[in-house]
């Protein structure tokens, strides 16, 4: 599959895995089927890119095609938040940064729930940790709504299961093509 750029982050990514915005007559929609024949620009799931490119000044996205891609990761977010709720009590998850870490070096570690609103160095050393040992890795809301399921304070959570793993992503497929 081609590999694509986020206009924000510039995290390479699969196409299928990112979100494109093609201009017709000057205006940049959001291409859900990515058939449009014209230029275009690509942005990744993380809820901090959306928010930059609200504020981007060169690329002007009108209001409604920036709500389409809200919903989409909500509705996403979601999702990922009630299949953690039912893998609450589970010994298959791992909590905490540092644990996680060792966990991704020992090769436990298949899958990573991250906040998007934790601290820009520990996002890079975990995506760096991620790529180096072949890790997945979803960005979700907000710190809260992990704190609220798990009822501490945490900023990531690991998941070790493979057939949990394979159960998440194929409902975060079947959430994409739906949408």
């Amino acid at each position: 599959m081609p590999e694509r750029m986020c206009m924000i982050c510039k995290k390479r990514s699969e196409k299928q895995n990112l979100f494109r915005f093609s201009s017709v007559d000057g205006r940049y929609l959001y291409d859900k089927k990515q058939k449009i024949q014209s230029r275009g620009f690509y942005l990744c799931d993380n809820p901090a890119c959306l928010n930059a490119l609200s504020k981007h000044k060169k690329v002007k996205v009108e209001a409604d095609e920036l709500i389409k891609i809200l919903n989409v990761l909500k509705k996403k977010n979601k999702d990922i938040l009630d299949i953690l709720k039912t893998m609450r009590g589970s010994e298959n998850l791992v909590y905490g940064m540092e644990e996680n870490m060792e966990a991704m070096k020992k090769g436990r570690v298949k899958l990573i729930v991250v906040p998007a609103d934790i601290k820009k160095n520990h996002m890079i050393e975990l995506e760096t940790l991620c790529e180096r040992h072949k890790v997945k890795k979803i960005v979700t809301g907000k710190r809260e709504d992990l704190e609220k399921i798990f009822e501490r304070n945490l900023n990531i959570v690991g998941i070790m299961n493979k057939r949990a793993i394979e159960g998440i992503m194929k409902k975060l497929e079947v959430t994409d093509e739906s949408t």
